[in-house]
């Protein structure tokens, strides 16, 4: 996971991105220009954009909180966390599975329980209230299906 590291008036604060690379030696904070994540890394230069259009949302939150008045890590931190809400991959699985029953694909719509059954049970496990989008990765799924 890479994240946005914040410093206003000496006060330092770590934002989350949904940007996420497989190894920390990948990363290169010390690049030239905007190539962050080196060149050998698979989607690198989107990656880099992805990371470019968060610092310049960053820079932009921040002039706005500025000439409020309110310009510090924490109320940074919190508005640009109230933009990167992830919408429920549960709730639309849901919604998506009762339209399949509803246009008659009884099978697919078997399969599709099945499915959502296991990641309901993950969830359960893992004592999460509920699985976003954010949350599917390669190593989600990988770990739910090793049973």
């Amino acid at each position: 996971m890479v994240y946005l590291r914040v410093t206003v008036g000496g006060k330092r604060k770590l934002i989350k991105t949904m940007v996420e690379i497989a190894r920390p030696s990948d990363f290169n904070a010390k690049c030239m220009g905007e190539n962050w994540v080196r060149g050998e890394v698979r989607d690198a230069k989107v990656i880099n954009a992805q990371l470019a259009e968060i610092l310049v949302k960053a820079k932009e939150t921040y002039k706005k909180l500025d000439k409020e008045g309110e310009g510090t890590t924490v109320a940074q931190a919190k508005e640009m966390n109230a933009e990167v809400v992830s919408p429920s991959f549960m709730a639309f699985a849901k919604e998506r599975i009762q339209m399949i029953y509803d246009n008659g694909g009884w099978r697919n719509w078997r399969k599709y329980c099945g499915l959502i059954n296991k990641l309901d049970a993950f969830r359960k496990k893992r004592r999460m209230a509920d699985i976003t989008v954010a949350d599917i990765t390669v190593r989600v799924f990988s770990s739910m299906f090793q049973n």
